[in-house]
């Protein structure tokens, strides 16, 4: 048994809600077709991500407990994420002895791993590791980072406004962003036959900008691929809202890094539509400045 003592973590009750939310999400998980052992298992890796969700509650790091897919009980996984808002999805393992199980949870999208120590009452527990990836499907608690990894990770100074790319994996679009097909009347450009190219893992959504008092309105679309989990591929292109359009002449396109500062720029000079290729790591900060003239649109990602 791991001693209680490790790191300089505060101990976090395991409360009689948590307990139930764990026991009716185990329940539900076992009636898909987990088994008895699968259920206990789950049962304590949903105990893992609550704890995990009231030590972030404490060190003021938003998450969104929700979109969590511990409540997706069909899956054939068994999936114990808690998604952090502006970042991704931590994986949280329960700890019973000094080995982690990680038998089938090395997902793609996981912006890292984070061990959470049981003691053998289960009543006390305590968040005690991080680690950004796994390569196996045990790992040594001795192995693992102290948590306050995990806090060292989060993207520093991250703009309140950031738009986390890695929930549109599952069709969450913030306010504004929306799928292709749900556009009214989209530039011919963005048809699904026009775009049948596309591998299966992109993922692409859109925006209409405003300029103030200019008459001019334009698509931003942004799109990534979710097939690797380092190095991950992004396009952004603008097209004229109005399909019988060119873009104006001085509209310009721009990356912007956390700091607002321009690392690649793009100019529509009357075309059809202008475009950026690029490539980040999760929990990036990125901006994509659209300009015309006196006017600009800003929109910043996290990835």
């Amino acid at each position: 048994m791991v001693d209680i003592a490790m790191g300089r973590t505060s101990a976090v009750p395991v409360t009689e809600p948590m307990k139930q939310v764990a026991e009716r999400v185990a329940r539900a998980r076992r009636h898909w077709g987990a088994s008895s052992q699968d259920e206990r298992h789950i049962y304590f890796n949903v105990l893992a991500v609550l704890v995990m969700e009231s030590y972030c509650r404490a060190q003021q790091v938003e998450t969104d407990l929700n979109a969590s897919e511990i409540w997706q009980f069909g899956s054939k996984t068994r999936p114990a994420d808690l998604p952090i808002v502006g970042w991704g999805r931590v994986e949280c393992c329960a700890v019973r002895d000094d080995t982690v199980d990680l038998s089938g949870r090395r997902a793609l999208d996981r912006v890292g791993y984070a061990a959470v120590w049981f003691s053998e009452a289960g009543d006390i527990a305590r968040p005690a590791g991080f680690l950004d990836t796994v390569s196996t499907t045990t790992v040594l608690l001795n192995r693992w980072h102290p948590i306050e990894a995990f806090l060292a990770r989060l993207p520093r100074s991250l703009p309140s406004e950031a738009i986390a790319l890695l929930p549109w994996r599952n069709q969450l679009f913030q306010s504004g962003w929306q799928t292709i097909d749900s556009l009214p009347d989209p530039p011919w450009e963005l048809t699904y036959k026009f775009r049948s190219h596309l591998c299966h893992s992109a993922i692409e959504a859109v925006k209409v900008l405003h300029f103030g008092n200019h008459e001019e309105s334009v698509v931003m679309l942004v799109g990534f691929d979710t097939a690797r989990d380092r190095d991950i591929d992004i396009w952004t292109r603008i097209y004229p809202q109005q399909d019988d359009r060119r873009l104006p002449y001085h509209l310009s396109l721009q990356l912007l890094d956390r700091d607002r500062i321009c690392i690649m720029k793009a100019q529509a000079r009357s075309t059809r539509s202008v475009q950026l290729e690029f490539s980040g790591e999760p929990g990036e900060v990125f901006g994509l400045k659209v300009e015309l003239n006196d006017c600009s649109v800003t929109e910043t990602f996290t990835l």
